[in-house]
């Protein structure tokens, strides 16, 4: 449902977010 996509949606960016500061630090 819309809930299940937003959730895949968040942990999305919070995985590429992490990965992006991961390669900044």
């Amino acid at each position: 449902g819309v809930y299940s996509r937003v959730s895949e949606y968040t942990s999305w960016i919070e995985q590429t977010t992490g990965i992006s500061n991961f390669c900044k630090a």
